[in-house]
């Protein structure tokens, strides 16, 4: 995606979030945050600008079976549209499966404490769990029928809300099921590598996922579906400022298109000191380089746009304050770079690149 074409799409959607809707606005808002936060899941500890080479000594934390899955198979294995490995998990012990959808009992070190899958036409799922951790995840779901009318569609809302929580959360739904079926976390609530303070330990909490219209009132719809779950976090690596805040957290695991990846080499420096990270690529793939920024807040002010040079032309541009993931199908062992594209450099935060190489 240019600039332009990321220009035009925020544009689009700054309309469509429009104050017409005051129910819902903020919690609109609160999405955006958290995706930016899913997106900055960040990086190593300390102020430094050398190179960080993590080692690997991740928890497995046992998972609590929803609805029982067929017994594992062996998975197929292909090239992904991306040129990275591509293959299709079996079920598994533990993970949530209906009518082709499913939520996945761990995904990389993330793992399902609860997932609810709903019937076509339910308006409202709700999935309770008994919190373990303030570091959670939530999956907030709906898809649209097929050929659903643009008009129907632009009425359409999903909102969320937690028990012992004020506010709520949520966004237009999706007209497209997701590859293979499997549903991912989308909001993170809390701060980064921290979590969230008001999710009660020990306390059996249910997070509700509705359908209503764009003024918030209670909509139904025959086709659509709905899901809702919670995700446990995996183990992470914060990333600090100066004063010893944290301001990012990277995933020591992540996956994509059902392959494990290892956090390797990080490199983080402050944007004050006016010098963006650098670092050197593997020589051979596949990887995948996360890159951006973290911890960064210019209320009122146009963002920055950034981009990693190194990759060639068709590298994504990604917005100041979050980060995204390149996949890269083979190495060469280039340098590669954050760079600036567009606006001006913050004088605060932190931007970063992280590489995750395949576990083998």
């Amino acid at each position: 995606m240019n600039l332009t074409d990321l220009r035009d799409e925020l544009d689009q959607r700054t309309q469509d979030l429009s104050a017409d809707i005051p129910s819902l606005t903020a919690g609109i808002a609160g999405k955006v945050r958290a995706t930016k936060r899913r997106r900055a899941g960040g990086a190593a500890g300390g102020v430094v600008a050398a190179l960080l080479v993590v080692g690997m000594a991740v928890a497995n934390q046992p998972g609590r079976p929803v609805v029982p899955a067929p017994a594992a198979t062996t998975p197929s294995t292909s090239v992904g549209a991306d040129g990275m490995p591509s293959r299709v998990l079996p079920d598994r012990p533990g993970d949530v499966v209906k009518d082709g959808l499913r939520l996945r009992a761990t995904v990389a070190e993330d793992t399902l404490a609860v997932g609810v899958i709903g019937d076509p036409g339910e308006r409202v799922v709700r999935a309770t769990w008994t919190p373990r951790t303030q570091r959670v995840a939530y999956v907030v779901e709906c898809w649209l029928p097929p050929g659903q009318d643009p008009a129907t569609a632009k009425e359409t809302w999903v909102r969320a809300s937690i028990s012992g929580q004020e506010g709520y959360f949520g966004g237009t739904c999706r007209a497209d099921l997701p590859t293979a079926g499997d549903l991912s976390a989308s909001i993170t609530p809390g701060e980064p590598g921290e979590g969230n303070p008001q999710i009660r330990l020990g306390t059996d909490t249910t997070l509700r996922v509705e359908l209503v219209d764009r003024d918030g009132r209670p909509l139904t719809n025959p086709g659509v579906r709905l899901a809702a779950g919670i995700y446990e976090l995996g183990p992470q690596l914060p990333i600090e400022d100066d004063r010893g805040q944290v301001v990012g957290a990277l995933p020591e695991v992540v996956e994509h298109q059902g392959y494990r990846y290892l956090l390797g080499p990080v490199v983080y420096r402050s944007l004050a000191s006016g010098a963006l990270p650098r670092v050197e690529a593997p020589a051979t793939g596949p990887y995948l380089v996360r890159f951006g920024t973290v911890g960064t807040g210019r209320p009122g002010a146009d963002p920055g746009f950034f981009q990693l040079g190194g990759l060639g032309e068709a590298t994504s541009l990604v917005q100041e304050g979050g980060l995204t993931t390149a996949p890269q199908p083979a190495g060469a062992g280039q340098a590669l770079s954050l760079q600036l594209a567009e606006g001006t450099l913050p004088k605060d935060g932190y931007g970063v690149i992280a590489i995750y190489v395949p576990a083998h």
